[in-house]
């Protein structure tokens, strides 16, 4: 096989790449299996894929075209060569706002292309989960539906054209035909026309075509997935082969060019209903209510999606409609020309779930962003449901079943009698309005026991399916985990009509083996298949219990924790949808290598399959290099993968094994060198910025020439502190007395700032006292050096215990310091101190809670007009979110404040400082904070709380950020 890539090598410019990284990366998608591909491409032109294509046919290589790789049903994984289309085959072609088209390759992802869109009025209307990263060629292989498909259809319904590449090499458009065209294709002599001859054939002889009918799922059910789609060619005088490609999964063609359908921009007269229940019982009759008033979407979340949603930082924020602990709750959209209309049809299906005794709260929501957050949290029920921490986990295997609507509630009472029976606890989601509920029962494919019942409960119930007449893959697919069972599902005749148009598209196998026809069976090439043979074998894996810094209780263990990533992908979405993860793969062109997926994945291959020292691999080393720790995965990742903590814990591993380096050492005390640099602040600037010592340094410390290294202001904050607080003691009574702290960065480098917050509490009516800590360890928890941060921790709590209360808090204006208390520290002191920590509050938390008291208000700030732009710092955002930030800056009442969509600035610590990372530090801050700084106009305030990041402003836009204490101290009347 070496031989043969080396020779397809010399045949095209793209790098087939077969190092063991990549084939890593590519080894699994969002799916339970795990295989190890052949190599990897990333094509960079229709010619090369028809050569790649004609290659493979030629030696019967296996091709796997690949988007995001987000797939559940294993349609991305399998020993082949993976085609990777999402790097480069990613531009819109045209758009044709008359007939409403748009022609685009398939690496373009949906999101984008409606963003694109939007100036011309027009959409893409199905919408998947994933739609912030998925890509279109993956929606035509699945035929993916989404939220809306109950009023705009399926991907299939929503295709004019395909341009493909067959598996002579042969580039051909399918698109409608009527008899005469298609009876005139019969006739070529090549593989097209087999094709259609072979279509023609199926067409026109009745006894099929009844059979077919007869066998396939009601044609009211909407998402009819399992197998491929016959039912969709047996109109003589108006065929389509782009509706057979569709929901093929890349085993017929490739498809290197899609015509979509487009819709005009929805009415904004939109509300969404949010139906609470005391029981799932009652959520499948009242969907049958809710669809009678023509809503453009009706979606279910049970009790264990709104859990999971609770334990995840970003999707806790978008609950804020539920009323008390529902059993489920149905969202119903609504979308009307007039409020009229709209008014009416909430009215009437409220009067109809209250008449029926069906449901207990009936919250509207109105307003496009605020449904956005609902959706925005129905969208992300995959990923969390994979933050359950532990080894049972909500399973995908019988997630995509689909019945008509009128069948659901009697299916569902089948389908719980059957959990009964087994003894099976099972999730409840999506897409009920469709008749379609991605049913997860709780399993652990580690042991062989639910391994077997992982294949009994998708027998049992491809049985119930097929009873009510419903479809076993609804808008997943079959991929290789429901292929095994399309046989019973149409029965043995028209499985082997499937079979032959396989053959005759795909003669020699080539195009995504084992997926819908042939497939393994369904428990083989399981991602957890090493658990399986230490069971066998009466052992455990060797790194299931490795002794680690940080607690890793809440998750069950570091692997576990790492097994949290699933591969939904929501780390490959782009800067177009905010956010801050993740910022090395945003600016990496799509490059796997660069998403936090990918580091989960490098770091379970290795600890499972590994047979040496996991934390003396340079593979996961190299990976985990270029994660900025900005925490963003921490925040936005809805499986709660924490890659910033898994990287610390596994850099103190590796320090532990192979030595730590010089340069981490001498970075760890840098506090210690500003410390005795502030006894003659002068000499010690001099030294580091302009004597010949700064190049020496920046060669020792592996820093970019380009970068001015900190300097030290001409005091420190604590040796001001005590002139402040005598002069400026507070003029009237004091509300409370605070803890400030004067943190490693703010002590030194921004004493100004700190001497300004200080003065702000006072002049506000507040005592502060200086916490007795110097070095909060943000360095050391950086840079891996967790051992020494383990005991810097027990220290400062030590030092705080006795102090710190919810009436006289800890509180810091430099964000990464102060939040360690709230983020490292709890994970690794000794002992419970919850009660210490959450009195730890960054300065924008406390001001917006005494705001909430009625103890500051804008009163004692000026009347003045400003603007105000500000960007916030990134584990600000992962920890505590943006809204204190905003709800502060607008103290002043004439204030207009406005947020930076941007994530990670770049700087992030000493990353942007590296030479290594500079220019990667340089094109995160160009994508979006860089340019919103320098669009601004000169009156415009530019606002930012970290250090880093108001160090990384200066640098590259020569402009000044302030902190949001120095805007308001200037503010105070």
């Amino acid at each position: 096989m070496n031989e043969l890539l080396a020779e397809l090598q010399q045949q095209i410019e793209s790098e087939i790449k077969t190092d063991n990284t990549t084939l890593i990366l590519y080894s699994t998608d969002a799916s339970v299996y795990r295989e190890r591909p052949l190599g990897v491409i990333y094509p960079k032109s229709e010619k090369e894929v028809q050569t790649i294509i004609k290659f493979c046919n030629n030696y019967k290589i296996n091709i796997i075209f690949r988007g995001a790789g987000t797939s559940l049903a294993g349609q991305c994984v399998g020993k082949g060569l993976v085609v990777d289309c999402s790097k480069n085959f990613n531009k819109i072609i045209s758009v044709d706002k008359i007939n409403k088209t748009v022609r685009v390759q398939p690496g373009v992802i949906r999101d984008e292309l409606n963003n694109y869109l939007k100036p011309y009025g027009l959409f893409f209307a199905p919408e998947t989960s994933t739609s912030n990263r998925c890509t279109i060629g993956g929606m035509v292989g699945n035929n993916s539906c989404g939220l809306h498909s109950v009023s705009w259809g399926t991907t299939r319904e929503n295709i004019e054209n395909l341009r493909c590449i067959l598996a002579d090499g042969k580039i051909v458009d399918f698109h409608t035909l009527n008899n005469e065209e298609i009876i005139a294709k019969t006739k070529q002599e090549d593989l097209e026309g087999k094709i259609y001859s072979h279509i023609y054939k199926i067409a026109s002889d009745k006894t099929t075509k009844e059979k077919i009918k007869s066998s396939f799922p009601d044609r009211s059910v909407i998402r009819r997935n399992n197998g491929y789609a016959l039912d969709e060619v047996l109109d003589l005088n108006n065929i389509n082969l782009s509706r057979l490609i569709a929901g093929s999964e890349g085993t017929l063609c490739y498809i290197s060019e899609i015509t979509l359908k487009l819709r005009e921009l929805p009415y904004e007269n939109r509300a969404a209903i949010c139906v609470h229940f005391n029981t799932l019982q009652e959520s499948f009759l009242a969907n049958l209510v809710c669809i009678k008033y023509k809503p453009i979407a009706v979606e279910l979340m049970d009790r264990t999606i709104i859990e999971s949603a609770k334990r995840n930082k970003e999707q806790n924020d978008n609950l804020f409609f539920l009323r008390g602990n529902p059993a489920a709750v149905i969202v119903d959209e609504l979308c009307f020309e007039t409020k009229e209309e709209l008014q009416k049809a909430i009215d009437n299906t409220i009067s109809e779930l209250k008449t029926s005794h069906l449901g207990y709260d009936y919250v509207i929501v109105d307003g496009l962003k605020n449904i956005s957050k609902v959706w925005a949290l129905r969208k992300a029920g995959l990923g969390l449901l994979n933050n359950v921490p532990g080894d049972m986990k909500p399973t995908s295997v019988i997630e995509d079943t689909a019945v008509a609507c009128n069948e659901l509630p009697a299916y569902m009472e089948d389908f719980q009698d059957l959990l009964k029976k087994y003894g099976l606890f099972c999730v409840f989601y999506a897409h009920i309005a469709s008749g379609e509920l991605h049913l997860r029962p709780i399993l652990n494919l580690k042991v062989k026991k639910d391994v077997q019942m992982f294949r009994t409960i998708l027998t049992e119930v491809a049985k119930l399916v097929k009873k009510h007449h419903g479809s076993l893959s609804g808008e997943h697919g079959d991929g290789r985990l429901r292929g095994e069972f399309i046989p019973f599902m149409y029965g043995e005749e028209v499985y082997q009509m499937m079979k032959d148009i396989k053959h005759i598209f795909d003669e020699n196998n080539i195009f995504n083996q084992g997926k819908i026809i042939d497939t393994p069976l369904i428990d083989k090439n399981l991602r957890f298949d090493a658990y399986l043979e230490a069971e066998k074998e009466g052992k455990t894996i060797a790194n299931q219990t490795i002794k680690t810094y940080y607690s890793f209780e809440k998750e069950k263990g570091f692997l576990t924790a790492i097994e949290q990533c699933n591969g939904a992908g929501v780390c490959r979405k782009s800067t177009q949808f905010g956010g801050s993860m993740c910022p090395s793969y945003r600016i990496s062109e799509r490059d796997e290598r660069f998403s936090t997926r990918a580091r989960a994945n490098i770091l379970r291959e290795v600890l499972t399959y590994g047979k040496d020292n996991p934390f003396k691999n340079k593979e996961i080393k190299t990976l985990l290099d270029d994660c900025l720790m900005c925490k963003g995965c921490k925040r936005e990742c809805p499986s709660n993968v924490d890659m910033t903590k898994l990287k610390s814990e596994y850099l103190q591993h590796w320090y532990d094994n192979n030595g730590t380096p010089f340069y981490i050492w001498a970075m760890s005390y840098l506090p210690l060198w500003e410390k005795i640099g502030s006894i003659a602040p002068t000499i010690y600037n001099y030294l580091v910025c302009k004597s010949p010592a700064n190049k020496i340094i920046k060669n020792i410390m592996g820093f970019a020439p380009e970068r001015k290294l900190p300097t030290l202001n001409a005091t420190t904050m604590r040796k001001d502190f005590s002139i402040i607080t005598k002069e400026d003691s507070p003029k009237r009574s004091v509300k409370s007395y605070v803890y400030i702290l004067a943190d490693e960065f703010t002590n030194n480098q921004d004493s100004k700032i700190g001497d300004a917050f200080v003065k702000l509490l006072i002049r506000l009516g507040y005592e502060v006292r200086l916490a007795p800590i110097e070095n909060c360890g943000r360095i050391l928890f950086s840079k891996g050096l967790v051992k020494r941060g383990k005991r810097l921790a027990n220290k400062n709590i030590a030092l705080i215990e006795n102090l710190v209360s919810e009436e006289h808090p800890l509180v810091g204006i430099e964000p990464s310091a102060i939040l360690s208390f709230r983020d490292e520290y709890p994970l690794l002191v000794d002992g419970d101190i919850s009660n210490i920590t959450k009195h730890c509050l960054c300065f924008d938390e406390f001001i917006a809670r005494e705001m909430d008291k009625g103890n500051i208000s804008s009163d004692s700030f000026t009347m003045n007009s400003a603007k105000i732009i500000y960007h916030t710092h990134c584990q600000q955002k992962a920890i505590i979110g943006e809204k204190y930030m905003q709800k502060i800056l607008s103290l002043p009442k004439n204030y207009i404040v406005n947020v930076i969509p941007s994530g990670c600035c770049g700087m992030a610590g000493s990353f942007g400082y590296e030479k290594k990372h500079y220019k990667q530090s340089e094109a995160i801050v160009h994508q979006v904070l860089m340019p919103a700084v320098m669009n601004a106009d000169d009156d415009t305030i530019i606002c930012a709380s970290g250090t880093s990041c108001r160090e990384q402003i200066l640098h590259f836009t020569h402009k000044k950020a302030l902190h949001p204490v120095e805007i308001l101290y200037n503010a105070l009347k």
